[in-house]
Order: C-alpha cells, then sequence, then structure tokens
C-alpha cells in the first residue's frame, strides 16, 4: 500500500485532494499478490557414470540428454476504474487520480464483472461486455438514461469517486520456458552441446490490462475502448537452435 505512484521519475506527485491525503492510499503498481516462480534440470539417467548404461554406441546416442525449464505464474497488474473529469480539481491532474463511482453492488457480484478475461467476437477484454455500453463506453451519455447493465457513474461536481485506485487486478499471466540439451564428449576436456531452447512454449497468450501511469485510455469510463485488451506479456513461440564447442 502506498500514498504515490512511485514507479516513474518524478520528485513530487501532488495529491489530488491536500486535505485528504487518504483518497491516494492504495496498492502499488507493482504490486502483485501471488507470484509463483520456479525452473527446473533433469538429466536423462542413462549413459556412462549413470543409472543406466549399455555399450559405447548406445550410450553415445541415448546419453548426456537433459531437459530444462523456467516457469512464471502470477496474478494480474492492477489497475483503476478511472472518471477523467475534473469534479473536485482540475481535468489534467484529475486523469489519472479521479476515479470513477460504483452503484450498490455486491463483491460477490462485481468480481465476474471487473478483472478477469472475457473473450468476445471484437476481441479480449478485462471489463465485463455486459457492463459496457454499446458505443464501448462504461457510462452513459449526460442527461440519458442508463444502458442495461450499467454498474460505472461518474461523481458529481465538488465530489470524488467512491472506487479506489488499482482496487482491481487483470488476468493472470502464466509463461514456460523450455530447453532440451545433447552432450556430446568427444575428449576429456572437449565437448559438444546440441540444444533447442523454446520461449512461451506452449505458446500460450498471457493477456495483460495495460500500465494505467503509461496510458489510462482502457481504465477510463468515457473511452469508446474502455475495458479491452490489446497487448500480451509474452510474444508468440520463438525456438532457437543452438550449438557450443566446450574445451
Amino acid at each position: 500500500m502506498s500514498d504515490t505512484t512511485g514507479d516513474g521519475q518524478t520528485r513530487l506527485e501532488p495529491f489530488l485532494d491536500n486535505a485528504n491525503g487518504r483518497l491516494e492510499r492504495a496498492r502499488a503498481p507493482f504490486d502483485l499478490t501471488h507470484v509463483v516462480k520456479g525452473n527446473f534440470t533433469y538429466e536423462l539417467p542413462y549413459g556412462k557414470g549413470k543409472k543406466w548404461s549399455g555399450s559405447t554406441w548406445m550410450n553415445s546416442i541415448l546419453g548426456g540428454w537433459s531437459l530444462s525449464g523456467i516457469m512464471n505464474l502470477e496474478s494480474g497488474t492492477p489497475f483503476s476504474i478511472f472518471s477523467n473529469r475534473g469534479t473536485l480539481n482540475r481535468a489534467a491532474r484529475s486523469t489519472s487520480t479521479n476515479t470513477a463511482s460504483i452503484g450498490k453492488i455486491l463483491k460477490g457480484d462485481l468480481e465476474p464483472l471487473v478483472g478477469g478475461l472475457v473473450m468476445t467476437g471484437n476481441g479480449p477484454y478485462f471489463i465485463n461486455p455486459s457492463a459496457i455500453g454499446a458505443d464501448g463506453r462504461g457510462v452513459g451519455s449526460d442527461g440519458g438514461a442508463l444502458f442495461p447493465g450499467q454498474i460505472f457513474f461518474q461523481p458529481t461536481a465538488g465530489t470524488v469517486g467512491n472506487l479506489q485506485r488499482r482496487y482491481f487486478s487483470g488476468p493472470w499471466n502464466f509463461n514456460l520456458d523450455a530447453s532440451v540439451m545433447k552432450r556430446i564428449e568427444i575428449r576429456e576436456r572437449h565437448k559438444i552441446d546440441l540444444r533447442m531452447d523454446a520461449y512461451n512454449m506452449p505458446n500460450h497468450p498471457s493477456f495483460w490490462a495495460g500500465n494505467e501511469t503509461t496510458s489510462n485510455t482502457r481504465f477510463t469510463v468515457t473511452s469508446s475502448t474502455f475495458g479491452k485488451i490489446n497487448s500480451t506479456f509474452n510474444s508468440s513461440r520463438v525456438i532457437q537452435l543452438g550449438m557450443y564447442y566446450r574445451f
């Protein structure tokens, strides 16, 4: 928890309301609730000096193989739902600080609507399309009727939104890099390693809601791209072949 963003080269981050510093208290942008990281290396137990071995030719073919990998699993980055209106302070300062308001809705009913991953015919979203209007925005037009399913609202003049900043988390991120290697021993001090490395081996896209301190467009209820995902944590699978001569 912090009362500042703290991830930019800025000496001063002014409060939205100097008389109420508690408005700034929220999760830090780099806060990840859950992070699981792991790596492994496994040498096949066959070959000279291993649990199983055979003739010189069998050891040369079946020996010297190893598998390795690096895995990362983490919960999504925190994000806010912004109003983008200067209802309490000037608009330029309120852009990345003043949040939207939310109607009376139970937390159990809110979780399926905000922060998950919803695949649609128009691409992935981290806001359920049922809470987005036909024009792509999270609020109806000023003075107009509410659209069906609307849960976000603009704060009234002189007030701020009732949503805490960075209250929600985006979709989870998963990545697995793996390698397979064959070591060929020529002499005691001379070896050749043949290896294949696969980055994002499952070729699985991990969708990223985005960084609100860089661009808050998709987090602002008045944006026509509100809640839409347009980037991923990792690129598509990349396979790299290599040969190393060690001496």
